[in-house]
């Protein structure tokens, strides 16, 4: 999202024209790739349903009451007649999802879909440590795909990448040591690529992470973790593993 002319300005450019423009360089760059948008309440509006529609597109919107308030009073009216509420039973509680499909707004058919859970939590640790707690969430997604008995978990599922994607994220790039809220410098370009780097690093991170047998034992937490990776890359020198490099040399020469 840039501000167009390279001026200075008090405001960023909007959002969804953001959206809009990107939209149509992605389509136009790969028109026949069949593309699934997941995002926020914010593109629930007529606008991203035209656009989605003229280039071919799918997509799952997390749904807020106030993006269109329609759409919601329909489903609200619609949903006892339907009788697709299923419940399931979890070991800690249960969960529930309900839906209903074609809700006509503006000549757009939007699929509703509702997901519940009610569940225990026991706190690990802390002063609260052994006491229970019910956690309840709820979410709404509106989409254009089809929706059914045997996929309506599945969707959810999907719609909710978006929620990982904001908190796994830009949330850990934010509060977990990568400190991407400071401003390090007035430059538009060195700052871009200040967040390049800012990528780079997150995503090597998220690497060693991955390695849950190496930090099973170590109860340190993530910020932790990072400054310990650093002060070692700092002090160690890394070496290649010869015998891992010449095997993969001999595989490759070795004929077919």
């Amino acid at each position: 999202m840039e501000n167009e002319g390279g001026k200075e300005a008090e405001k960023q450019d909007c959002e969804r024209k953001a959206c809009w423009r990107l939209m149509e360089k992605i389509a136009e760059a790969f028109p026949r790739l069949p593309i699934c948008v997941c995002g926020d309440s914010l593109y629930a509006c007529e606008g991203f349903f035209e656009r989605c529609r003229e280039i071919g597109w799918r997509y799952i919107l997390r749904y807020k009451e106030g993006s269109i308030p329609y759409i919601a009073g329909e489903y609200r009216a619609l949903r006892e007649g339907e009788r697709n509420y299923q419940e399931r039973v979890l070991g800690d509680g249960k969960e529930w999802y309900d839906y209903v499909e074609g809700i006509d707004y503006n000549g757009y058919h939007v699929n509703l879909v509702e997901y519940g859970s009610c569940r225990k939590r026991v706190y690990k640790k802390g002063k609260r440590k052994g006491e229970g707690v019910e956690e309840q969430k709820g979410f709404w997604f509106a989409t254009d795909l089809p929706v059914g008995r045997k996929n309506v978990e599945a969707l959810v599922q999907r719609g909710r990448m978006h929620w990982k994607i904001e908190n796994e994220g830009f949330n850990t790039q934010k509060r977990q040591g990568y400190h991407l809220e400071h401003q390090y410098s007035k430059d538009y370009q060195v700052m871009k690529n200040y967040y390049y780097l800012t990528q780079i690093g997150h995503m090597a991170a998220q690497i060693m992470e991955a390695w849950e047998k190496l930090w099973s034992q170590d109860r340190q937490s993530r910020k932790q973790r990072h400054r310990r990776v650093l002060e070692s890359l700092k002090k160690v020198r890394l070496k290649e593993n010869r015998e891992e490099i010449g095997r993969r040399i001999q595989i490759r020469l070795e004929p077919e």
